[in-house]
Formats: C-alpha cells, sequence, structure tokens
C-alpha cells in the first residue's frame, strides 16, 4: 500500500463537512492563523483534475523551493463556473485525496478569487509556482514573485477530449 509522504505529515484532510461551516475551510484548520510556518512559504493553486504529469512538474518544482507549500485547490463550483459542464471531473474530495500522497504541507480549498485574496494575506507566500502557460498572464499579486514550470503542453481538457475520442473510436 502507497503511504504519503512523511513530507505532509502536517497535511490536513479537508472533507465536505467544512462546507457547510460559514467561515472558510482554512480558517476552519486549528490555529492555521497562528502558524509559525517556516519560510519560504510557496503556493500554488489550481484544479488538479485529472492528475497529469504537467501537475506533477509544477508540484515538484514547487516543493524544491518551499519549506512550506500550500495548495490552495480549487474548490467543485468554482471549476465548473470557469470551465463549464462537465468540470470537474473529479470532486474537491477525490482530487484532494490524490494530492495527500504529493509533497505539499497544506491543502486549501480555495472557492472563489475573495477567498483566494484572504488566503495570500493570510499567508504572505514568498513565491508562487505556476505552469508556463501563465507566464504572459499577468499576476493577480505583483508583490509575490511566480516561477513558471515548462509543463510540455500538457492541459486536462486535451486529456478529456482524447480519451473521448478513444472511446468513440471502440464503441
Amino acid at each position: 500500500m502507497i503511504k504519503p509522504s512523511s513530507r505532509i505529515s502536517s497535511y490536513k484532510r479537508i472533507t465536505h463537512r467544512y462546507r457547510e461551516e460559514d467561515d472558510l475551510p482554512w480558517l476552519r484548520i486549528p490555529g492555521i492563523d497562528r502558524l509559525d510556518l517556516p519560510r519560504p512559504i510557496v503556493l500554488i493553486n489550481g484544479a488538479f483534475d485529472l492528475l497529469h504529469a504537467g501537475h506533477m512538474r509544477i508540484i515538484f518544482e514547487a516543493r524544491r523551493k518551499a519549506e512550506t507549500l500550500v495548495c490552495a485547490l480549487d474548490g467543485d463550483e468554482k471549476i465548473l463556473g470557469e470551465k463549464g459542464e462537465g468540470r470537474p471531473i473529479f470532486s474537491f474530495v477525490e482530487r484532494a485525496t490524490a494530492l495527500q500522497y504529493m509533497p505539499i504541507d497544506y491543502l486549501v480549498e480555495v472557492g472563489s478569487a475573495d477567498e483566494f485574496r484572504r488566503l495570500i494575506k493570510l499567508l504572505q507566500p514568498d513565491l508562487r509556482v505556476q505552469g508556463y502557460d501563465y507566464a504572459n498572464k499577468p499576476g493577480r499579486f505583483p508583490h509575490i514573485p511566480r516561477v513558471f514550470v515548462r509543463d510540455q503542453g500538457i492541459r486536462t481538457s486535451e486529456i478529456i477530449k482524447r480519451c473521448q475520442e478513444a472511446y468513440d473510436n471502440k464503441v
């Protein structure tokens, strides 16, 4: 049986019960607002739906640069609003469970741009690591340096398309 990395011993599993709370899920992690997190704090964010090699490159490059690695994982509703019907393929809990085996210290559910801004304000990360497709887009937080990781053009939407075509060809 595969065990999570010892590096994520502080990983907090977020489940649906947090969504019923009035506050943001990550504020329910006991003491996160008082944690003296080791620096540098590196932040990655996204849907991480259909976890693939491009995601792995981002995660492991971020881990190399971080003493504390935080993943802001988009909530199901946020992904549906941004990517449309049929997405995400995997629910938040399924995506969080897959990420539990990655070398991530904290996983935070983010449901909106406002929640993401609150997370940035709380954490004050030293660096953001993103896929190379964001290199030509202006950063929403110019005070936080960004590093871009080449992901060789791997996109979840393309993987879904290839799977659908392979399925259609067999039927």
